[in-house]
């Protein structure tokens, strides 16, 4: 087994629901929106609804054009580091040692600059991953904790690897 020098620090990502559920209502507007239109089409109001889809198509372009292969956007904030080494995890100030806690799940997967799909009404498009859809979940005291984390690379996530093997998580 490969001892682990180096712990892994990055920071705790803490996800804002008010910006995704702005996006989401983005996504349902421009839905309902095109419903619209189609009821324009069965109401015989031709004109309008050509505006509305040439409007709709023009959005949907100018998003994915402003959007593709660039950086996904943070929805949320890190406002704690977060260290994770064989003998401890470290959360902003809290420390948390092994033998003290119980590390159920260890699920890293998605690093800075990653390419992920995106969707802007029927549009898929490429953006890079800004890295915060990484979890780790532990036990200490009968408390649970839930948290997310930046992974910065696909080294930066080889090194957390190394470290879940030590620690025997799969």
């Amino acid at each position: 087994m490969i001892r682990v020098n180096k712990p892994f620090e990055s920071y705790v990502f803490k996800p804002s629901e008010r910006l995704e559920s702005l996006e989401e209502r983005r996504n349902l507007i421009s839905w309902l929106i095109l419903l619209i239109a189609v009821l324009f089409f069965v109401l015989e109001l031709i004109y309008p609804a050509f505006i509305i889809i040439f409007g709709l198509i023009i959005g949907n372009l100018w998003l994915l054009a402003t959007r593709t292969n660039k950086y996904a956007k943070v929805n949320g904030s890190f406002p704690f580091k977060i260290s994770i080494a064989p003998n401890e995890i470290i959360v902003g100030e809290k420390n948390f040692p092994m033998n003290e806690i119980r590390v159920q799940k260890i699920i890293c997967y998605d690093y800075r600059g990653r390419k992920v799909l995106e969707y802007a009404l029927m549009l898929r498009y490429l953006v890079k991953s800004n890295g915060t859809y990484n979890h780790i979940w532990f036990s200490h005291n009968n408390k649970e904790y839930r948290l997310r984390f930046r992974v910065d690379s696909k080294k930066h996530m080889e090194e957390l690897e190394e470290i879940k093997k030590e620690l025997g998580i799969k």
